[in-house]
């Protein structure tokens, strides 16, 4: 529980938290540990290595991206980014669907937008990916990410996201100094489109890359345990038919690392030289909207009563007084981590009386009499109540989850 009633930026995003429980089915609230988007302000004049918005993140890494380390860029504009304002991966120097390399054949209706060559100059990949501040994924949060992927398809390719520990990739070059724990994405080996996922416990329904483009799609992954996850992949378009899925992280090591990287066709939007729409273009990018990191809220409120002045203007007690309250008035406070309204109680030491509930900074009068019945009582005004207690008055505050906080006497004369 933290001190002083002061913001807290996790607290802000408590709305955001929620969409990820409705989304990931979980009942509690979620406190955000970590959040991005591409309209933060570090984005403003692009998206360079290094670049390091919201919280909770590590910097922007592009390690491990070939031929050229030009692959990243922000867009807003294109027909298939249902996403807004979004990180961005393409291939400037890729292959074109139906690559001759491979025994298929230049696709004479796509658009080139590659350097010169019979389908493109050959096979590229574009990687971005950042770690965690508070270091390794714990057991219990969840990492929620949102995109919008490419349906150009071609033998041999396709796009991921990777959970690695070690940090930076994985894989395919000597940069790389990751171990994959868990990936997701598409591979197209006779699949058409189909998304997969490391588990040998497989999932249900499947989901295509027609189905997550249509409005992107959202991805939650759960650690449940040090090598287990629950995942579901929500596509925007028909939330119903949400993808869920559990099983065995790969190898092992902690998760401190997410990576995003396609290596599938070349862009239909950018070419060597920068933005550079081609004719007739197709589905080529992947498109990052956002991404958070979320835990259960199983902290209670912090609770405190601090002396109101008298309504009648006689006997107000300074501000900062913690003795006994010659009035009996007193403003009820409370401040939870994911709860904006946590419900305030005054209870009776001395019975089963409870009163309330009570709104953050509402007044009441306390008084204690031993030979009363306890009761709550109206007041008008700006008083919200008239409490009589048999015993100690005790102040505790419950959030949305059930989180209570322990009783505290509230000091009166």
């Amino acid at each position: 529980m933290r001190s002083h009633f002061l913001p807290d930026p996790r607290f802000l995003l408590a709305c955001a938290a929620g969409a990820t429980a409705m989304l990931s089915g979980t009942a509690n609230a979620q406190v955000t540990i970590a959040s991005d988007s591409p309209s933060d302000p570090a984005y403003t004049n692009g998206w360079p290595a290094g670049a390091n918005g919201g919280f909770g993140f590590t910097a922007w890494s592009f390690n491990g991206t070939y031929v050229s380390a030009v692959q990243h860029a922000m867009d807003s504009t294109s027909p298939y980014n249902h996403l807004g304002l979004a990180w961005t991966l393409y291939l400037p120097n890729g292959n074109t669907p139906g690559d001759p390399s491979n025994g298929f054949g230049c696709d004479p209706n796509d658009s080139i937008n590659a350097p010169p060559g019979p389908c493109g100059t050959g096979p590229d990949l574009s990687r971005s990916g950042r770690g965690f501040a508070e270091g390794a994924l714990k057991v219990g949060q969840t990492i929620s990410v949102v995109v919008d992927n490419p349906t150009e398809r071609l033998f041999y390719k396709g796009y991921t996201v990777v959970l690695t520990s070690g940090g930076s990739c994985f894989g395919y070059c000597s940069c790389c100094t990751g171990v994959k724990r868990l990936r997701v994405g598409t591979f197209e080996y006779f699949t058409y489109g189909r998304w997969y996922v490391d588990s040998v416990e497989g999932g249900s329904p499947p989901l295509f890359d027609t189905d997550t483009a249509a409005a992107g799609m959202r991805l939650d992954i759960t650690l449940t345990d040090t090598n287990s996850y629950t995942l579901v992949m929500t596509p925007l378009a028909n939330l119903a038919n949400a993808y869920t899925n559990s099983g065995t992280l790969k190898n092992s090591g902690p998760i401190d690392w997410i990576q995003f990287e396609t290596y599938n066709t070349d862009s239909d939007f950018f070419n060597a030289s920068g933005p550079h729409v081609a004719p007739n273009p197709h589905a080529t990018d992947l498109y990052i909207g956002s991404m958070t990191i979320t835990e259960p809220d199983t902290e209670p409120p912090e609770v405190t009563a601090r002396p109101a002045p008298n309504p009648s203007g006689k006997n107000v007690p300074g501000a900062k007084q913690t003795a006994a309250n010659p009035n009996g008035f007193f403003q009820l406070l409370a401040k939870d981590n994911s709860d904006p309204n946590p419900k305030i109680y005054v209870s009776d030491s001395a019975s089963s009386f409870v009163a309330g509930p009570f709104a953050n900074g509402d007044i009441v009068k306390i008084n204690t009499d031993p030979n009363a019945t306890p009761e709550q009582k109206p007041m008008s005004g700006v008083v919200q109540a008239h409490i009589i207690v048999n015993g100690t008055p005790m102040l505790y505050a419950t959030d949305v989850s059930g989180n209570s906080s322990t009783p505290v006497a509230i000091p009166i004369q």
